[in-house]
């Protein structure tokens, strides 16, 4: 896109920006929505789940004894397999998840925590700590990656 061009000294001085078309955003072109937004998502095997307390990374853990659970909302069911990881990453209250596939628009899943603990050893809450969201088919905006200018002076 060349949004100037300018005449002096007798020639012709442009402006030109170049960006990116636009489309699936990085995380696998996924988005979360609703009203929690304890949920991110990073990928479409991948979400950070933050609480309101710091946790005791020795408290979390994958597998099928594992403290996390994914499923429909609403349902018992599962989108297949299980958590296959959780680690407590970019701080004490954050933890990021693998897992399974998860199918975007619209549908709504729950992802939920059992026996979290605190830093000072004490359960979260006696009851499953749940959080609700529904994955969308995400768009990233064009991004402008490079600029070039044309004349007596380039641009630096």
């Amino acid at each position: 896109m060349s949004i100037l061009d300018l005449t002096a000294g007798g020639k012709i001085h442009t402006l030109s920006l170049y960006f990116t078309a636009g489309g699936d955003s990085e995380s696998g072109g996924t988005e979360v929505t609703g009203s929690d937004k304890n949920v991110a998502i990073l990928g479409p095997t991948r979400l950070k789940v933050t609480f309101d307390q710091d946790l005791d990374p020795e408290s979390v853990t994958a597998g099928p004894e594992g403290n996390f659970t994914l499923v429909y909302a609403g349902t018992a069911f599962s989108p297949g397999g299980i958590v296959t990881e959780a680690v407590v990453t970019g701080g004490p209250r954050e933890v990021t998840l693998t897992v399974p596939q998860m199918k975007t628009g619209g549908e709504r899943y729950t992802v939920s925590a059992y026996d979290l603990r605190d830093t000072s050893g004490r359960k979260l809450s006696a009851d499953p700590v749940s959080f609700s969201f529904t994955v969308q088919e995400g768009k990233q905006a064009p991004q402008l990656v490079a600029v070039k200018c044309t004349g007596l002076r380039a641009c630096n």
